[in-house]
């Protein structure tokens, strides 16, 4: 499973699996985010769970290419979605012009950023999406895609799907 995926989050646990892994990975399977979150019973596979250095349970480890590094993200569903999307470079998620109307109609609350992502303000922009609840979604699109009425890139629009 570790080398078959290029992103995996396991959470091996004792005696009862984290409820907050388990609300981050419907979370991030919604946002369509190319990581397998595993959770591992170290009762029920322990001769897998022996092969990792467990210092304590619950504990996560983060594996690249079937590579273990680090997990250093916090314990809430929060913490674990935002840890995960700056691992896979997945805090914005880059739309077309067409995509715009679409895409931001389906939320809430949309934030998208329009021009170069290699601006101080789209790594402000990026740095935001990193740090925010998840009611939020944030999408990055070309310059061209700005309405005429916001007037000129770099720019960024809040779109709000309810009264």
């Amino acid at each position: 499973m570790m080398k078959k995926h290029d992103f995996v989050l396991a959470n091996f646990y004792k005696h009862q699996s984290d409820p907050q892994f388990a609300k981050a990975a419907a979370v991030l399977q919604l946002r369509g985010v190319p990581v397998m979150l595993a959770k591992v019973d170290t009762v029920k596979n322990d001769a897998f769970a022996n092969k990792f250095k467990l210092d304590h349970l619950p504990e996560k480890k983060w594996f690249v290419k079937g590579v273990e590094t680090d997990y250093t993200g916090g314990f809430a569903e929060e913490d674990i979605v935002n840890w995960v999307l700056k691992a896979t470079g997945h805090l914005t998620e880059k739309i077309s012009c067409s995509e715009v109307k679409a895409k931001t109609d389906g939320k809430p609350l949309n934030l998208v950023f329009f021009g170069d992502v290699e601006t101080a303000l789209y790594k402000t922009f990026e740095h935001a999406a990193g740090r925010t609840k998840q009611e939020y979604t944030f999408f990055n699109t070309d310059a061209s895609c700005v309405p005429a009425n916001m007037g000129s890139a770099p720019a960024i629009a809040l779109y709000r799907n309810f009264d």
